[in-house]
């Protein structure tokens, strides 16, 4: 079995379903307990390519780099949260928690079903976001018969 740490941010990975190899420049954790690397691949010729989300399961650790993270997670905010962006004055639940190399951590605030039908969520800096009400308890990840991801409320 794999370890893998909780803060890969800094960290030099491999993606072993496509062998890419890059540096984490930031972590997400969804409501669901899904966790996603931000892989930074290197630049190439003066390009830099974009950086892909891929599940923390699928990657190998290859170590720190002079990147690692220095700045700790210090947000009060929980997923779950029914919360209120004091500027736009949007509400809703925080659904999805994105940190960053640099410390900055965004949630992900789903306010519900546009006239489509199509879920709505926005990301807003955890500075600029009230509690209305804290989560009553914390998803707990269960396993879908598949493939090993967590799933909310089974």
């Amino acid at each position: 079995e794999r370890i893998i740490p909780l803060d890969l941010r800094g960290h030099k990975v491999e993606d072993l379903a496509s062998g890419l190899v890059g540096v984490v420049t930031g972590i997400s954790e969804h409501i669901s307990r899904q966790r996603q690397a931000l892989v930074q691949p290197p630049a190439k010729d003066g390009d830099k390519p974009k950086g892909v989300w891929i599940d923390v399961e699928t990657l190998k650790d290859l170590g720190t780099t002079e990147l690692q993270a220095k700045f700790p997670d210090t947000t009060r905010l929980n997923l779950g949260d029914k919360m209120r962006h004091e500027v736009a004055g949007i509400e809703g639940t925080a659904q999805d928690k994105v940190v960053y190399l640099n410390g900055c951590v965004h949630f992900g605030v789903m306010v519900g079903a546009n006239r489509n039908g199509e879920v709505q969520t926005f990301y807003f800096d955890h500075k600029e976001l009230t509690v209305l009400t804290p989560a009553k308890a914390q998803p707990v990840a269960a396993s879908c018969g598949g493939p090993d991801r967590p799933h909310w409320g089974r």
